[in-house]
């Protein structure tokens, strides 16, 4: 009687014969990326490897190759192990053989540099070069350098540009407040007076501060140029920042001392919802009217 000897290490497929480990199956298609079929209970690959992974599986290779070759099964092996696929490990050995120099081998991935949005890097030759005069505000900034204020504020805060308080504008005197108070009083729209007060509703004033005219030449062209490319679709936006801001120095008695006052326009815009006119509390404006008897 003839006897069967089974080896219990080797495991066998599902009509049990046993599985040679060391075969290794095409698994590339025609376009050379990994194959997307996948077999009943095979292990999940890992799409994206960290560097760290990466350097790991070289060692692996490494540590089993002899004389920079390697070994038949070596690949289908360390694949198992990592849970990647043969075609991960085969390129990160063929990196490895690429990049190998007297520093080292590099096997990192090449995401960092040539994947995602490419990070808009700030020139700061060129806003050196932006007169002081147009450094007054963000906006300013932005259109000077071309790039958006959602680029320059992100620069802000990334310590690349500091805000720096200009010595030329102390704290105010009485006089200026005076003058200040007197000044939002007068963009009060007088039909909506004494019950219901509101601002009146006008926005290139804003627009001009793009640029710096220093004669009244350059400040009738600025006006003219910010009145030509005025947005309409902006005009409210502008004119309602600066509405907010006069009642925020209303409160304060004419002084510059308040935060500007965000009340989410683009949203409101959207919901249809964004006012054309900020209102004024009744008793605020009562109360600055008897200051400036």
């Amino acid at each position: 009687m003839s006897r069967v000897h089974l080896d219990l290490n080797v495991p066998l497929d599902e009509s049990g014969n046993p599985i040679d480990l060391n075969f290794i199956p095409n698994s590339q298609d025609s376009t050379g990326e990994d194959s997307d079929l996948r077999t009943e209970g095979q292990i999940n690959r890992v799409k994206v490897l960290t560097n760290t992974q990466r350097q790991t599986i070289y060692m692996s290779l490494l540590e089993k190759s002899l004389n920079g070759k390697l070994k038949k099964g070596t690949t289908k092996a360390v694949a198992l192990l990592f849970s990647v696929s043969m075609t991960t490990v085969q390129r990160i050995w063929r990196r490895a053989k690429e990049s190998s120099n007297i520093e080292g081998v590099d096997v990192s991935h090449r995401r960092t540099k040539n994947c995602g949005r490419k990070r808009v890097q700030f020139n700061s030759e060129q806003f050196k070069n932006i007169p002081l005069s147009r450094r007054t505000s963000l906006r300013s900034i932005a259109c000077a350098m071309n790039v958006s204020q959602t680029t320059l504020s992100r620069w802000k805060k990334r310590g690349d540009i500091k805000r720096h308080t200009n010595p030329l504008k102390p704290l105010l005197k009485d006089e200026n407040k005076i003058s200040r108070l007197k000044f939002c009083m007068s963009m009060l729209d007088k039909e909506t007076l004494p019950h219901d007060p509101r601002f009146i509703d006008i926005a290139i004033q804003s627009l001009q501060h793009k640029e710096s005219p220093r004669t009244v030449d350059e400040l009738v062209s600025a006006v003219e140029k910010a009145y030509e490319e005025f947005s309409p679709v902006k005009s409210n936006r502008v004119f309602l920042s600066l509405q907010l801001c006069m009642r925020e120095s209303m409160k304060d008695n004419g002084s510059n001392n308040y935060k500007i006052p965000h009340i989410n326009k683009a949203g409101l815009e959207r919901q249809g919802r964004l006012p054309c006119q900020i209102k004024c509390d009744q008793k605020l404006v009562e109360d600055v009217l008897a200051q400036l008897v």
